[in-house]
């Protein structure tokens, strides 16, 4: 599937159609349940050190996986009572005559492979920040690690926080606010933080007291943002490097 051919749904908030079935972009204030049953969809089951579950189709993995614990199905349910707008009991899982396992949403059957389309339909329709699975688990860790290093006294708000400064950035009263898409609020926080910072350095830049030496530092608040994977890498090694040598200046090295 090339999911490309969504992006005008995306860009508008419209529902994406797949084998007749509507995946709606969610709310905001349907996000905290959504943040809990979207767990069920970013489990790197491949890092898993048991050769059947990697060997599993995801959907396999969700419905017949040693995980219970978490309970994925039920999140599964949720998720796609959330994003279909389909009735709980409406929703089912089912293996057809060769043992091949299928997820029934309505009248709809989604076999495993369509299942994972799905799947990223969901994720880009929401701007879910899904883990680079192409990179080893170890240099995964190692990100994570390094962005909790460098963000420690600096956690982002919460939800209602977010929202109340969304408001008060844009002067979009919080009743509209609340009725925003997940994606069009989470661009919204992006590009506001983007125009503020724009502001001030160029506001900086042109007053003359201040003097930038690599002018491409200055991003204008419309630029395409791509985020770099690595850079919680290169923070980490940065910062353990730092700790490293102040260890040897207390310990007279």
């Amino acid at each position: 599937m090339n999911i490309k051919q969504y992006q005008n749904n995306f860009a508008f908030d419209e529902p994406c159609e797949y084998k007749g079935l509507k995946i709606y972009p969610i709310k905001l204030k349907e996000y905290l349940f959504f943040g809990f049953s979207v767990e069920c969809l970013l489990i790197d089951k491949n890092s898993l050190p048991d050769p059947k579950v990697i060997s599993m189709s995801y959907l396999d993995f969700i419905i017949d996986g040693a995980d219970n614990e978490n309970n994925n199905l039920e999140k599964l349910y949720g998720l796609f009572y959330l994003c279909t707008k389909t009735d709980m009991e409406r929703i089912s899982v089912s293996k057809d005559a060769k043992g091949k396992t299928f997820l029934k949403i309505g009248n709809v059957e989604i076999n495993a492979s369509e299942f994972e389309d799905i799947k990223d339909i969901i994720i880009e329709q929401n701007l879910i920040e899904v883990p680079d699975y192409t990179i080893q688990k170890e240099i995964r860790d190692k990100i994570e690690e390094g962005k909790r290093i460098t963000s420690r006294g600096n956690k982002m708000a919460g939800l209602e926080d977010q929202m109340v400064a969304v408001s008060i950035a844009t002067g979009i009263p919080l009743e509209q606010v609340y009725d925003m898409s997940y994606r069009k609020f989470t661009k919204a926080i992006e590009r506001t933080d983007m125009l503020i910072h724009y502001k001030i350095f160029l506001q900086a830049s042109m007053s003359g007291m201040v003097e930038f030496k690599d002018k491409s530092f200055i991003k204008h608040w419309l630029k395409e943002i791509k985020p770099d994977a690595l850079d919680g890498l290169v923070e980490f090694d940065s910062m353990k490097r730092k700790m490293n040598f102040e260890d040897k200046k207390n310990n007279g090295g």
